[in-house]
């Protein structure tokens, strides 16, 4: 990984990195600001750490995403306890792989979606819903996730969809985290924020003209920097906006602000050796102080972010061992306060709609035991022999958002 510099000889501004000996590095282009230095300006609101103010949390902008693929009893379970937290909104990925078994062809796994969808709504929850994960008949290229080589099948599923559960559903994440490899594997279409277009607009055109109501979102973007396996996410969304991201006046634009183990008042950079508190990526003010600047040197002023995925991880009182350190550097009472926390923060700029906790109910024998970060997220620990252990971060949630949800 190389770290770049922004260098300034005589007015003259460009980018070099550090090499091996007497070697060094000119950015490519498309590279250029991947490094310490972020090339948007930095937001006045931003300027230092940010103290979280005594506010009440407003329950309707908040939500959790719910792991639906269970057994019946185990996702009824996970949506009794989802009551207590209080939150307004419950995300469900839906993955197309898993609903669509052949082109036009529902799966009896959609049957299941159906039901959790309709479940959530019956209990008075708003529904987000992520689509991604091509199946293997809409693409040539096999291996990890990616989209379908042609992007009108993206569409016509989101349209089968609606038909089926529209009613029950208020807002539509068009692909998750498009600037990873893992979710992009494709030869069809570019690894870059234009390819992503490319996907995003016949879904665009589906849903709406299915509903006016429902709430388009763009892909929440995983937080990271340009390398073999990944683009950086800032310029991903440049890229967005090249390719005609700002013609949409009615989208909301996707975050996942991630803080690895950094406080979200804490801001960049102070370096500790760890290797997740050395870039701007790796803070969740820093995160979304970017996508603002970003959004309103696109003139997308008046469009809020919405933050699809985000929270703190931690291996506490899970059997098991985390795979890397920023896993294991918080404990329950950090993880809890930390939540709670960027939710007051984040509330209190004008700019954010909802965000959604990651997640429920993710941690489980299988998740713990392979050091999945899925688990270490995870509100509650579901055994599989029965019964639940609620984490300590899900009664701190409970004890600051389920009461003002009850008022």
């Amino acid at each position: 990984l190389l770290r770049w510099w922004q260098v300034n000889y005589n007015g003259v501004v460009g980018w070099t990195a550090e090499g091996e000996g007497d070697e060094y590095y000119i950015a490519p282009p498309g590279m250029e600001g991947d490094g310490d230095e972020d090339a948007e300006a930095e937001d006045e609101a931003f300027a230092a750490p940010v103290r979280v103010a005594n506010t009440d949390l407003n329950p309707r902008q908040m939500g959790v995403q719910v792991q639906w693929y269970v057994p019946q009893g185990q996702w009824q379970r996970a949506l009794d306890l989802t009551a207590p937290l209080g939150v307004g909104w419950v995300k469900f990925q839906a993955d197309w792989g898993l609903l669509e078994s052949q082109p036009g062809q529902l799966s009896e796994n959609f049957a299941v979606f159906a039901a959790a969808v309709r479940d959530a709504e019956a209990r008075g929850y708003r529904v987000l819903v992520s689509v991604a994960k091509a199946p293997s008949w809409a693409r040539s290229t096999s291996g990890e996730s990616g989209p379908p080589d042609n992007p009108q099948l993206l569409a016509d599923f989101i349209g089968r969809m609606m038909d089926e559960v529209g009613g029950s559903i208020d807002a539509i994440e068009v692909w998750n985290e498009p600037n990873l490899r893992r979710e992009w594997t494709t030869d069809a279409h570019p690894f870059d924020g234009e390819g992503y277009m490319r996907l995003f607009e016949p879904s665009y055109r589906a849903i709406r003209e299915r509903s006016a109501r429902t709430t388009v979102i763009t892909a929440g973007l995983a937080p990271t920097v340009t390398g073999p396996s990944a683009v950086n996410d800032r310029t991903y969304l440049r890229q967005m906006y090249a390719a005609g991201l700002d013609d949409y006046d009615d989208i909301m634009v996707g975050v996942h602000p991630y803080g690895w183990s950094n406080a979200p008042g804490e801001r960049c950079c102070n370096p500790s050796g760890q290797g997740w508190d050395d870039r701007r990526q790796f803070f969740f003010l820093d995160t979304l102080d970017s996508y603002r600047t970003i959004m309103r040197d696109n003139g997308h002023t008046d469009r809020d972010l919405w933050a699809t995925e985000f929270g703190w991880p931690t291996y506490d009182g899970l059997p098991g061992q985390a795979a890397e350190a920023w896993m294991v550097s918080l404990d329950s009472q950090q993880q809890a306060d930390y939540v709670t926390d960027a939710f007051a923060l984040a509330q209190g700029f004008d700019f954010m709609g909802p965000m959604f906790l990651w997640n429920l109910n993710f941690a489980d024998p299988q998740t713990s035991a392979s050091a999945s970060d899925q688990a270490a997220f995870s509100l509650l620990y579901m055994p599989s022999e029965g019964g639940v252990v609620e984490r300590p971060v899900y009664h701190e949630l409970v004890r600051q958002i389920g009461q003002a949800g009850g008022e």
